[in-house]
């Protein structure tokens, strides 16, 4: 999520080294899950999203060293979200799943034999390498851990800095097995999901002020 020279003079200004805090509010980090159509009853299953809707995390770079780069983005599994509406609208799926369906799939995601979320109640990456590419985008790499595991993770995203504020998008697919599970399965495997899981990350960052920078702003607004 680093920029080298070259690729900072395409932003609105150059993001200063420094700490860049995660906006939760803004930040979207979602997985989808599609029915795997080889299954008999693969007609009766639906594509899923599931949303981190209380992430947190922060960003440390030098523009000039880029290969220095930390990046640490964590969420709590009990706080996934799941076939919310506008998340489903937003990855084009135009059907809405009712509540009952929500609560039930949310409670088998959390099960022992999927996410087994009161063993492992913690989601994280950590990032620590951050390559500019030719086309202009960074490739993060980093390890991603899920359900205790970690599966390595080389990343090209695109990055934008304006008005203090760092966005960092990009998508990604892994198997489950690299998390060391199955896909969710349900009537003897006549239905399931498919064994790939489709990321789509857009991590958006804010550079605290400087007690400098607060001082000179207040003695500005001052009357």
């Amino acid at each position: 999520m680093l920029l080298s020279a070259v690729t900072l003079m395409t932003l609105t200004a150059v993001p200063p080294a420094g700490r860049y805090t995660l906006d939760p509010k803004r930040t979207v980090l979602l997985v989808q899950l599609r029915p795997d159509d080889s299954r008999i009853l693969s007609g009766l299953s639906h594509r899923h999203v599931v949303r981190a809707t209380k992430p947190s995390g922060e960003m440390q770079f030098d523009p000039a060293r880029p290969e220095s780069c930390r990046i640490l983005v964590l969420a709590k599994v009990v706080d996934l979200e799941v076939d919310a509406a506008d998340m489903r609208r937003r990855v084009g799926y135009d059907d809405v799943l009712d509540a009952d369906d929500i609560e039930d799939i949310k409670e088998n995601m959390l099960d022992d034999d999927q996410l087994d979320g009161a063993k492992h109640p913690d989601i994280g990456f950590l990032g620590d390498r951050c390559t500019p590419q030719p086309d202009g985008q960074i490739l993060v790499q980093g390890k991603l851990t899920v359900r205790g595991r970690e599966a390595a993770l080389s990343l090209p995203m695109t990055v934008d800095y304006r008005n203090r504020t760092l966005t960092a998008r990009g998508e990604f697919t892994l198997k489950h097995a690299a998390f060391g599970f199955e896909p969710y399965s349900a009537a003897l495997g006549a239905l399931a999901n498919d064994d790939w899981l489709y990321f789509t990350v857009e991590v958006v960052a804010r550079r605290p002020r400087s007690s400098t920078e607060s001082q000179t702003k207040t003695s500005t607004s001052a009357p």
